[in-house]
């Protein structure tokens, strides 16, 4: 009788348990919230809420966890793109409404297209790829990578390198229709800059690492003599554990012998095509406390001996003796807040550089030096200008055509006034619509 009284009594607990457990699964599926990039199909949710409920868990994170940060940001990202196509009260458009929208993103892409086509003679293209990476067991869809660098042989345009944040060196030999890796057998590669020898183009020499996210330290500059296909390291090797960075390479002009790598905290010259490397002495007294951080460098077309290097403190450099050795301009000392200082230059405008501070003000400079206030031609500020902290900052002015300068930031910009003003042609915020997925690598006239 006991017997059959403690199995009656089990056999409750157990049906019990089995009902608090249903009961459980049944809640947790209600309490399952959808991805927040779903949402925008679901006719009862609301965007202000779910951007309310998502910045709540967010700041109940450690943002110190870079998977935490990184999703942070892409779901801002998200929230920006979507905060002026939604409806006034939060809902989000319906199908149609969104098919009807995307359709006139397209005629207004066109009609713009349309008149960019005449004024520059040639259309924006996306050369790919088109289509997201799987999420390979990813929280959320891996992107598909950072480009830092982009190297075009002289003599065949059809043969291009890029370099990428994390992914090594890609080729392509098809004018970008199809690219292979040239750097798989380096793991972990980050590449920030590539230059091509303008007298042998089977010569290139890569700087590893990727200064911009600090994600991968740098292992030194290294160099190929098969267009690409082998890589062997030159002089300047470093160690993951040293924590250095290469932000730029250079030849020196017209001696490819001669190149230039500026380092985190250094300006490092080989002069014999890479074997050796020397620290370039560098005058820091102004600076104080602070280190240089350098960051791009150009050479006066009418002064073989005048180099020119920037820093992340919107300092500039200059050296008179072919640079090896350098002082802090006079009248531009930087140290005023960290304005990450990009310089670069054009074969069109042998008198002046150009430079893009990470606060979006954009800079003319002459190369005829007299260390003063003058040395400043002009100074422009860019309307919204966001570089991220200096994360995405790019200066480009045309080879051939001066007034024509390209600026990017997360949006990019353009001037056809050599810098005077500027208006927006390239927006992943897609606002104004129409502009979101323009892009090239080409100037025109």
């Amino acid at each position: 009788m006991i017997k059959h009284q403690l199995l009656k009594i089990k056999l409750g607990l157990w049906f019990m348990t089995f009902l608090l457990l249903l009961t459980g699964i049944s809640t947790a599926q209600q309490l399952k919230v959808p991805d927040y990039r779903e949402l925008v199909i679901s006719r009862e949710a609301n965007f202000f809420e779910v951007v309310a409920q998502k910045r709540a868990e967010f700041a109940a994170m450690d943002m110190n966890i870079k998977a935490n940060n990184k999703a942070m940001k892409q779901f801002e990202r998200w929230a920006f793109i979507l905060k002026d196509q939604v409806n006034p009260d939060g809902s989000f458009p319906s199908a149609m409404a969104q098919q009807e929208r995307n359709q006139l993103f397209k005629v207004a892409a066109s009609t713009k297209n349309a008149s960019n086509s005449k004024m520059t003679g040639a259309m924006w293209q996306q050369v790919g790829p088109l289509t997201n990476p799987l999420e390979n067991g990813y929280a959320a869809y891996p992107g598909k990578g950072r480009i830092n660098v982009v190297a075009v042989d002289p003599i065949n345009e059809n043969i291009m390198y890029a370099g990428a944040a994390v992914g090594g060196v890609w080729k392509t030999i098809d004018d970008g229709v199809n690219w292979s890796p040239k750097s798989d057998y380096l793991a972990g590669l980050g590449v920030s800059d590539i230059l091509v020898d303008p007298n042998n183009t089977n010569i290139l020499y890569m700087a590893t690492g990727d200064e911009d996210a600090s994600h991968i330290s740098s292992i030194g500059v290294f160099k190929s003599i098969d267009a690409g296909e082998t890589w062997l390291p030159t002089g300047l090797a470093f160690n993951l554990s040293d924590n250095e960075y290469i932000n730029d390479l250079a030849f020196a002009p017209g001696n490819s012998s001669t190149i230039f790598a500026l380092t985190t905290n250094q300006i490092r010259k080989s002069t014999d095509s890479g074997a050796n490397w020397a620290n370039v002495a560098v005058d820091y007294a102004p600076y104080g406390a602070f280190t240089a951080i350098f960051q791009t460098i150009v050479f006066d077309p009418n002064d073989a001996d005048k180099v020119i290097v920037s820093d992340y403190w919107d300092g500039i450099f200059v050296s008179v003796n072919g640079g090896d050795n350098f002082e802090l301009h006079a009248a531009f000392p930087g140290l005023n807040s960290r304005r990450k200082l990009k310089l670069t230059s054009s074969a069109a405008d042998p008198d002046f550089f150009y430079g893009i501070a990470e606060n979006g003000v954009f800079r003319k400079y002459r190369y005829a030096l007299d260390n003063t206030v003058g040395d400043l031609i002009s100074s422009t500020q860019i309307a919204d200008y966001n570089s991220q902290g200096g994360y995405n900052q790019v200066l480009a002015v045309s080879p051939t055509v001066p007034n024509n300068i390209l600026v990017a930031g997360v949006r990019g910009y353009r001037s056809t006034d050599n810098g005077a003003s500027f208006t927006v042609f390239s927006n992943p915020y897609n606002n104004p619509p129409g502009y979101r997925y323009q892009r090239s690598r080409r100037w025109s006239s």
